[in-house]
This record gives C-alpha cells, structure tokens and sequence, in this order.
C-alpha cells in the first residue's frame, strides 16, 4: 500500500462521511469512506485481472467522481495512470493508449457509446 493509500485510510478513518470528491457540476460526491471502500474493491479487481506494481493503465472517461476512484485504486496498487481524452478521434486514442504500453483501458459507459 503507497503513502496516499494509507492518508485515503486514515480520512476515511477519521472524517466517514465527509466529501472527498465533489463535482463541480451538479454537486454529486463521495465521501472518504466510500473512495476507501470503492478503490479497494477496484484495487482487487485490478490485481484480479493480473495487473503489477508498475503497469500501466488507460482511462478514458468523462470528468466524473467515479474516475478518481480508479486512480485511487491504480495508486494503491503502483500502477502508472494514462488519461486519454475521450474528444480524441480513434486513430489518436489508440496512438495515446499504444504509446503508454497500458495493460487495461478503463473506459466509462458514456464514452463507450460515442
């Protein structure tokens, strides 16, 4: 576990259901307890799929709260994090996702269906 990881521990700890995530639109958040809990999970899923200490990942999603839980979770397990703008064309995206040698692309469902 990183150093981030373990201040994630410690908020999520001390302060459970204060924001640490607020969007700037609409007002949506995540408290300390769930970044803790949902990075976790994601963490493991992530370790499940074979990932290691030092691969690299993709993401490619909208400016959502849910993305930093997949940062948080790549962080956790010393993953290295591509963002890939999802108003690329294709041919640019691949370029960006080739480039970084990511293992997994994290893309979310909004820009899947672009």
């Amino acid at each position: 576990m990183t150093g981030s990881s373990t201040s994630l521990n410690l908020h999520a700890q001390a302060t459970p259901g204060k924001p640490a995530i607020i969007a700037a639109e609409g007002g949506a958040f995540i408290t300390y307890e769930e970044l803790n809990r949902q990075s976790i999970q994601c963490a493991r899923l992530f370790a499940d799929q074979g990932l290691a200490f030092g691969d690299h990942i993709a993401l490619m999603v909208e400016n959502v709260p849910e993305a930093l839980v997949v940062a948080w979770a790549a962080f956790r397990c010393g993953l290295y994090v591509t963002p890939v703008n999802w108003q690329l064309k294709s041919d640019e995206a691949a370029y960006v996702i080739n480039d970084c040698m990511a293992k997994l692309v994290v893309i979310s469902p909004g820009v899947a269906s672009i």
